[in-house]
Parts: structure tokens; sequence; C-alpha cells
């Protein structure tokens, strides 16, 4: 969180990560600690979470949600690409044997061209997700999609 009291500078909160490594990917514009998940490429050393989408229905319907559990990698930036700049989290994509397991873009945060601060998104299906970094935790993630609908993940494992 960035406050701003009068005409004095900005202040950051950041929240101290528990448990978990994290880097400042984005060190000019935020001092935000980024969690790392796990550390490597193998359902060993990987972190998993609990996600939970529930679509914006009024009243709310429990019966409408859908919840999976997901290993998630640690975060990168990529240096070449189409997803230069950007920090990306990955999950396994598992197919059954003798098929391999296959990393797949979960999540991605980069500079938000209007405002020049990280944001971080997922594409889930037919949703973006908007995350804004203090929703990116070592233990919760949560984001919302522009018609209300939510994705809440709680992180089942720690390293």
């Amino acid at each position: 969180m960035r406050i701003t009291i009068d005409d004095n500078p900005s202040q950051f909160f950041v929240p101290i990560i528990y448990g978990s490594s994290g880097m400042k990917y984005f060190e000019e514009q935020t001092p935000y600690v980024f969690p790392e998940y796990g550390g490597g490429t193998s359902w060993m050393d990987t972190t998993y979470f609990m996600f939970v989408t529930k679509p914006n229905t009024d009243p709310p319907s429990p019966w409408l949600w859908e919840s999976f559990i997901l290993p998630v990698v640690a975060g990168e930036i990529r240096t070449g690409g189409p997803d230069e700049g950007k920090l990306i989290y990955e999950s396994f994509i598992t197919s059954a044997p003798p098929g391999p397991d296959v990393l797949g873009v979960l999540i991605e945060c980069e500079l938000e061209q209007e405002s020049n601060e990280p944001g971080c998104k997922w594409v889930l299906g037919p949703k973006e997700y908007t995350i804004p970094i203090g929703h990116l935790s070592d233990s919760r993630i949560y984001g919302e999609a522009d018609d209300g609908s939510t994705i809440e993940g709680y992180r089942l494992t720690y390293d």
C-alpha cells in the first residue's frame, strides 16, 4: 500500500513475507517483495494452492463456485520474446503418462503503461482477473474480473 498525506512524499507499507523468499522485481516503482513459490520444475519443490472461482451473482450462489488445486512455481522476469520484462508465475499442466509435465503461464505481472506501476493478471478461460500486487502474497492470491467475478487461492504447502 502506498499512502500520501498532504504534500508529503509517498510512503510504502510493505508486508513481511513469512516463510518464503522473495524479490523486489520492480524496485524502481515499489519496494514490494514478490513471493517465490517453490524453486524448481519438479512437483517435489513446487507450492500448491487451493483456488476457488466465484461468479458475480445476486444473490451469491455457492452452487456456481468452482475449486481446484494447482501447483505454482517461482516467478521469474522474462528477458526475451513477447513476455520480455514480465514477471511470470507458472503452473504445471499435467498429462497422462507417458506425457511430460509442461509448464504454462499462470500469473503475469508487468508495468502498466498509464500508471508506470506494476500490476498482475491471470487469464483463466474467457475471464481475465486483475490481481493487485498486495493481493499476491506468500499465502493468498486474490483477483477480480471486470464483471465482479473473483478468484481466490490459499497456499496448501510451504517450503
